[in-house]
């Protein structure tokens, strides 16, 4: 397709995958299709050569020249780099709407590419407004990637950068949510393994959105980049079991021992355990953290007992449930009247506290 409203058109070369760049085309001096130069066919040669050439995905991104087409995708701009690989702010052309494409690095081991499908069929089935859902996946030149809504606002991890928040009914509200959230995953059978402030959005309403399910694990007899022996996860954030590799204790309690975590810091101002690597997996397997009101008198002893529990060393000890978390800071809100919705600004019934249904989406 030329453009030519300006000067210099601009050319759209599609591959055969469906991918395009735009490539400058030189200006057109008639009107007068049946006048052409040897360098306009020789450019009509090369159209046609590229035209047919398959572009692959991690090629397009590596240019870092914005914004680009791949397929059905227009990719604007890079939002952000992980170990894992990158997302991208792109629009969906069939669609209309903006999405995140989240693009991994190239697979050295074949077998990857089948533990993402995977994730992405276990996430497919995870229907919350508290977590980020897939639209669509794919695979391109040893790169895998997949889309999904392009949320506004920031990382709890970038809230905590400019201070805790200093309300302890808010932080109860929010770890409720989120506890709600993680228990429909873990009705679906799915572990996070890697709950964080960096894996969780703050939409500008304040609702927060559990994102990131890179090493989930599957509690249905598979599981996504597992080994035993293997660490995956945030160390600061996660429980001994994780800590220690042991891979066939890993399940909802794990998830719930991060909360935990989170929760801590919101409360404490800083993380459980800090320090060197091993120093950090040494004490969350055998100390116990202070208490959040040892960094921050002002913590109420309640939700500090609440925090305590959820990162219990022991798997028994803790809650039995994401529910029975969030039924606990239910409690916590409503002791005087409050309610999670007053808390963040949001339309929210409070927990019914003996009817666990409510947390799982009505098919």
């Amino acid at each position: 397709m030329i453009d030519s409203r300006t000067p210099s058109a601009t050319l759209q070369l599609a591959d055969s995958s469906g991918c395009s760049l735009p490539i400058a085309a030189p200006p057109r001096h008639s009107s007068d299709d049946s006048q052409h130069s040897p360098s306009e066919d020789k450019f009509a040669t090369t159209r046609r050569s590229v035209h047919t050439a398959t572009i692959p995905l991690p090629l397009l991104l590596s240019a870092g020249q914005f914004p680009l087409r791949y397929g059905r995708y227009e990719i604007s701009r890079l939002l952000g780099e992980g170990e894992m690989g990158s997302v991208y702010l792109a629009r969906d052309t069939q669609l209309n709407r903006e999405v995140a494409i989240k693009v991994s690095k190239v697979a050295e081991n074949p077998g990857s590419i089948d533990r993402f499908a995977r994730e992405a069929r276990i996430m497919a089935k995870l229907q919350h407004p508290n977590i980020c859902p897939i639209y669509d996946c794919g695979e391109s030149d040893g790169a895998r990637y997949f889309t999904m809504p392009y949320i506004e606002g920031r990382t709890l991890a970038e809230s905590l950068s400019q201070g805790p928040p200093r309300s302890n009914r808010r932080i109860a509200a929010l770890i409720c949510q989120l506890a709600m959230a993680l228990e429909v995953a873990h009705q679906g059978a799915v572990v996070h393994r890697d709950l964080k402030p960096g894996n969780i959005m703050i939409k500008p309403t304040g609702e927060p959105i559990i994102m990131d399910f890179g090493v989930a694990k599957a509690l249905d007899g598979g599981s996504i980049a597992t080994l035993n022996g293997e660490m995956l996860g945030t160390p600061a954030y996660m429980p001994p079991e994780q800590a220690l590799g042991q891979c066939d204790l890993i399940g909802p309690a794990t998830d719930i021992y991060s909360l935990g975590a989170v929760m801590y810091q919101l409360l404490a101002g800083r993380v459980p355990f800090d320090g060197k690597l091993v120093t950090v997996l040494m004490q969350i397997v055998a100390d116990e953290p202070p208490p959040p009101s040892h960094f921050n008198p002002e913590v109420d002893d309640q939700l500090e007992a609440i925090c305590l529990k959820a990162m219990s060393k022991s798997i028994d000890l803790r809650f039995s449930t994401a529910v029975e978390l969030a039924e606990s800071l239910s409690e916590y809100l409503a002791s005087d009247g409050d309610c999670v919705s007053e808390q963040l600004g949001k339309q929210f019934v409070p927990l019914p506290l003996r009817n666990r249904s409510e947390f799982i989406p009505k098919s």
